[in-house]
């Protein structure tokens, strides 16, 4: 097959998962990239297909087998012509001469064209008349972001814009200094949809008496249902609404409850205490629903948000530095009273 894989991976305007990564031999990193753009497309992110080629001196670009001039591979829409060329492995550079600042074009063909290929090599010169080639190398470009610049900052914010909702493009899953590793990783797998939900395990053929809630016993458990959609959920959420101060909102997305943070949107100190709140009111909630699995055991939504309260103020004011501490009773009559009022640094943890 040749040394030089990528030659055989990118093809038109991106990466060729239909290319077998059973030719090529050992673990590659060209075994990895096409493993990694598949499972990029699986999301809906069309990762494959992202990638055009930027024409720059023409040298690098096949001129009828790449996509670099319109939508489609000229040698696709000017079938005719194509099969008249001579060398179907000619570069722009071969085949667009820049004389005296004006493109110029230089056919080879098998044989004079005639007939209907006459139409296409109007229709041709016609697109190409504006085509400049420059001193510059022929460049890749990032067709999903507006900068043309391919980062894995960008590719993640696309998938979980899909994933989650339009909140996800405000801000990246990062670590809230405020709560414990645990707390973070679980966030993260919340996200990540890679919790053991019931409609999960009994799609993976594990064998379970019901796929009903263990909370509220009346729906199918998906991650949606747990944490956005279930009864006594929605019942804890109000709870911790009010509790701090903010109005009663409509959740419809995991983005809103793990990533959306815009009732503190001036305040960066009250978007972090907000989002670890709601991080440990999920982690809470998860536990409950363990604990009502495992052990039968069932609290009130009041109860649990008692504890959610508890909890919220032990690993926050831990990791809070400040030269006055969080006050246990403002904390617990109104966290955002004190997010307003406080003025601390905020500490590592």
């Amino acid at each position: 097959m040749g040394k030089n894989y990528h030659e055989y991976l990118w093809v038109g305007g991106g990466l060729d998962t239909n290319f077998s990564c059973m030719n090529i031999p050992g673990r590659t990193i060209w075994k990895e990239i096409i493993k990694a753009g598949k499972m990029a497309d699986d999301t809906g992110a069309s990762f494959s297909s992202s990638f055009s080629k930027k024409l720059g001196n023409g040298n690098t670009i096949l001129f009828w087998d790449e996509i670099w001039c319109g939508s489609e591979r000229l040698g696709d829409t000017f079938h005719r012509l194509y099969m008249l060329e001579s060398n179907k492995d000619a570069t722009v550079a071969d085949r667009i001469i820049n004389v005296n600042s004006t493109s110029t074009s230089n056919w080879c063909w098998v044989r004079p064209p005639r007939g209907r290929a006459l139409n296409e090599i109007l229709e041709l010169n016609n697109l190409i008349s504006s085509v400049t080639l420059t001193d510059q190398s022929d460049s890749w470009k990032f067709n999903l972001d507006s900068t043309g610049i391919y980062t894995t900052k960008t590719l993640s914010q696309i998938i979980n814009n899909l994933k989650l909702g339009i909140h996800a493009s405000a801000i990246l899953i990062q670590r809230n200094k405020f709560t414990p590793q645990k707390v973070n990783f679980f966030a993260w797998r919340v996200i990540q949809r890679k919790i053991p939900i019931r409609v999960e395990l009994d799609k993976r053929g594990i064998d379970l008496d019901t796929i009903l809630c263990p909370l509220c016993d009346t729906d199918t458990e998906t991650i949606d249902h747990t944490f956005v959609t279930c009864p006594k959920t929605s019942q804890i959420r109000e709870l911790i609404l009010t509790w701090w101060s903010q109005a009663i909102t409509s959740i419809t997305n995991l983005g809103d409850v793990i990533i959306n943070n815009q009732s503190f949107t001036s305040n960066n100190i009250g978007s972090s205490l907000w989002q670890a709140t709601k991080w440990i009111v999920c982690y809470i909630i998860w536990k409950h629903r363990n604990l009502k699995v495992l052990l039968k055991k069932e609290w009130s939504p009041a109860t649990i948000v008692s504890e959610i309260q508890t909890q919220s103020y032990s690993w926050i004011s831990k990791r809070s530095k400040k030269k006055k501490p969080i006050e246990w009773q403002q904390w617990l009559i109104n966290p955002s009273s004190y997010v307003v009022t406080s003025s601390h640094r905020v500490g590592v943890g």
